[in-house]
């Protein structure tokens, strides 16, 4: 996992991004409890875990709770490696510079 490597070079760009998996309480929370806190904080999320937080995503706004945006992305797409972060961390950049989407809860990072 390197989420925190690519979180501390968006920080260090100017984003305010926080990687969950660095984060002193967010490390050992459910996926739930994330995404409560990611809407309560109005943050999107970024994860590669459509299988937990889709479900998550319908269930908040079936129950007309909130619920952070959700940017789905996938190992297929952008690769993990450490050696070349650059296409991920390019998309993520591009994304995080445009106003959050309203139209829908969930994007997909292409």
């Amino acid at each position: 996992m390197f989420a925190p490597m690519l979180a501390a070079r968006l920080c260090a760009e100017g984003f305010d991004v926080v990687a969950v998996a660095g984060h002193v309480t967010l490390a050992a929370a459910s996926d739930e409890e994330v995404m409560r806190w990611a809407a309560a904080q109005g943050r999107r999320l970024v994860t590669e875990n459509v299988k937990d937080f889709h479900p998550l995503v319908q269930s908040a706004s079936e129950g007309d709770e909130p619920a952070a945006l959700v940017l789905f992305t996938s190992s297929r797409r952008f690769s993990r490696t450490r050696r070349n972060p650059g296409p991920l961390l390019d998309a993520l950049r591009h994304w995080l510079s445009q106003p959050a989407d309203h139209t829908g809860p969930i994007a997909w990072l292409n």
